[in-house]
């Protein structure tokens, strides 16, 4: 199994903006995990409701595809809620992985992990293997299984993340 799917660029400049703009008038809370170690994870995150527009369909289909590729049986539907993070300087979250039970009725799992940069040379960990510098507006699709981390921003950083939920592992 391929460990992850990337793409350049997913989102134009101009969306970038609009995302960046609407973030700046959200209300932001604290990044939580399921454990109690307040260094494990410092971050800002608020949700957003997934709204029917090009950006969000186009994270879908970058989503359903990188699925395919990557054999995993997710609802084709996607999430119904994305995370809007923000990293400011100093900022970061530890080692985690993202397949926690979804709250919603089917107690689906997440197994699909969509992340998409907001800003430029935003990097991630995956699996102890650093990936290459991102540019605004592109996407990094992993299994929600696989450990990653987020080291110290040096600036700051806006992503957009996504769950895709789906029935358990066979």
């Amino acid at each position: 199994m391929n460990s992850y799917v990337f793409i350049e660029r997913l989102l134009p400049p101009d969306r970038i903006a609009k995302w960046i703009e609407k973030a700046n008038a959200l209300d932001w809370g604290d990044g939580t995990t399921f454990g109690d170690d307040p260094d494990y994870r410092k971050t800002l995150v608020t949700f957003v409701p997934v709204e029917s527009n090009e950006d969000t369909l186009a994270i879908k289909r970058f989503g359903i595809a990188a699925a395919g590729l990557l054999g995993i049986d997710v609802r084709p539907e996607g999430p119904d809620t994305l995370q809007f993070a923000c990293y400011r300087p100093g900022d970061f979250y530890k080692t985690h992985s993202d397949d926690a039970i979804q709250h919603n009725e089917s107690h689906e799992i997440r197994k699909l992990s969509v992340a998409v940069t907001l800003t430029d040379n935003a990097t991630i960990i995956l699996e102890d293997r650093e990936m290459p510098p991102m540019r605004a507006g592109s996407a990094l699709a992993f299994p929600s299984f696989r450990d990653h981390r987020v080291d110290a921003c040096d600036d700051w950083r806006y992503s957009l993340v996504g769950w895709f939920p789906g029935p358990e592992w066979r």
